[in-house]
């Protein structure tokens, strides 16, 4: 694992793996939990609703095994993942959905800042690409040095800056150069770079 920078930051503090940084940071913290006693592990069990006496939160109802399990708790904390999956265009998986905000609205948990929902500006361009999933190209590429440029080959926004003012940038240039994309160019970087972004090439 390494460090490096993305977009809105001055120095590299993101870690990173790979492309597989998810899996290798669950796979440490996870590593780390099980050795703690007072952890109980309930995997591959899905939470369908929260437990409520009182309209108050005592905990989780889950099926597992096409059993319903109920955990009780003093405290709940819904950290369920993304929802990019609901997304017509996502680098997630379809299976990404949002499950836990759901049963938050459903049970009137007051949902906040879901407007700063982040996307991905960069991934793979196909005009054939039907399916609406999309490749990314990791944040880390242009944290590395690569530049975002347009059909004519001019620069058009500082890489580094926050994910949702580099979309609305490619946007904009998209617009004005009349065209359905942009380019991530790397060509200039020397040649052991793209050891650093094998991963994703």
């Amino acid at each position: 694992m390494n460090y490096t920078r993305e977009g809105a930051h001055t120095i590299n503090r993101i870690v990173h793996y790979k492309d597989k940084t998810g899996n290798r940071v669950e796979e440490v913290l996870l590593n780390n939990v099980r050795d703690r006693k007072n952890i109980k592990f309930n995997q591959n069990c899905c939470l369908v609703d929260i437990l409520k006496k009182d309209n108050l939160c005592m905990g989780g109802i889950c099926i597992k095994d096409n059993k319903q399990i109920n955990i009780y708790s003093k405290v709940t904390i819904l950290a369920t993942g993304g929802i990019g999956g609901v997304f017509k265009n996502s680098t997630n998986e379809r299976i990404i959905t949002g499950d836990g905000i759901a049963i938050g609205i459903k049970n009137n948990i007051k949902v906040k800042n879901i407007n700063y929902i982040q996307f991905h500006p960069t991934v793979f361009y196909s005009e054939n690409n039907n399916n609406e999933r999309r490749f990314l190209i990791s944040e880390s590429v242009r944290g590395e040095g690569g530049k975002l440029i347009n059909n004519k080959g001019e620069r058009f926004v500082d890489e580094l800056l926050p994910r949702d003012v580099v979309s609305k940038f490619i946007i904009e240039e998209e617009k004005k150069t009349n065209s359905n994309n942009v380019y991530l160019d790397v060509s200039f970087m020397p040649k052991d770079f793209t050891k650093k972004i094998s991963y994703y090439i």
